[in-house]
């Protein structure tokens, strides 16, 4: 060893198990697997999970605390300034190309995901399948519309377009008009609606 140098040392060089110490708040006992998380825990002065539970709830208590009068989205003043008439999209609605453009967005999320697939009515499959057999047709299943629509069938040979409705169907009757009066024009396709009770 040169001349000058000292030899760097650790005082945790020596510690052997149990790796042990306590709590820096409340003082109780607190072990650890090895031991590297155990020096980190006596560097940082670590606390236990009940000291830490009882800390971040004392910063995020459930109705305001802490948060709330951090949060600026959160005080009074800012809330009356950006909710109700006072919001720059009051009363604004998107034009019907930019909806478009936000389903079509919305189905490139859906199929680049890990599975890309989309869910299927609960009886879809068996009814679509009862159709293909009665009017002895190939329907192509979870068909893109390049409307950013996905109906549920499409038969490219009478150019047929086939939707299963649930139950829920009743309760957007306008909205599933608008949307299959814009595929019919776009497409020039015949719609079959088949209810699924």
């Amino acid at each position: 060893m040169r001349s000058g140098w000292k030899k760097k040392t650790s005082k945790f060089i020596n510690v052997l198990p149990p790796f042990e110490k306590p709590c820096s708040r409340c003082g109780c006992q607190m072990t650890y697997d090895n031991k590297y998380t155990f020096i980190y825990s006596l560097r940082d002065g670590k606390v236990c999970q009940h000291c830490s539970n009882k800390i971040n709830g004392e910063k995020s208590s459930g109705n305001g605390g802490w948060m709330k009068e951090h949060n600026p989205m959160k005080r009074p003043e800012v809330v009356a300034k950006v909710s109700g008439k006072n919001n720059h999209r009051f009363g604004k609605r998107h034009s019907k190309d930019t909806l478009r453009k936000m389903r079509v967005s919305a189905l490139l999320r859906i199929q680049n995901q890990i599975n890309g697939c989309l869910s299927l009515g609960k009886n879809e499959k068996l009814l679509l399948d009862e159709q293909e057999k009665t009017d002895g047709v190939k329907i192509i299943r979870q068909w893109d519309t390049g409307l950013g629509y996905v109906v549920d069938g499409y038969c490219p040979e009478t150019n047929t377009i086939y939707e299963v409705y649930e139950k829920y169907h009743n309760k957007q009757v306008q909205k599933d008009l608008e949307r299959e009066t814009e595929i019919c024009t776009r497409l020039s396709c015949d719609f079959i609606i088949i209810w699924d009770e």
